[in-house]
């Protein structure tokens, strides 16, 4: 099941659009609509996100691993 899940990384807030297998972009608060639950179009369609999670628990960004999922506090599930 796909889920949001309000995280924090290196002290910076973030939104973990979270797949099934664990994947999933970490977007910036701005590009998510806390009320529907869904990413701000179209201003998020053409955004980049902060960095992406890979299924084997990477985090990267821009091609660089800079963390793993163990890094990254869970605050709250916003949906899922």
């Amino acid at each position: 099941m796909d889920r949001d899940v309000r995280v924090e990384l290196f002290g910076r807030r973030l939104v973990w659009l979270k797949k099934a297998d664990g994947s999933g972009a970490l977007a910036y608060p701005e590009h998510y609509d806390e009320a529907t639950g869904e990413l701000k179009l179209p201003v998020a369609l053409f955004a980049e996100s902060y960095a992406h999670v890979f299924g084997d628990g990477t985090i990267k960004r821009h091609d660089k691993v800079i963390a793993s999922v163990a890094d990254l506090v869970v605050c709250d599930e916003t949906r899922g």
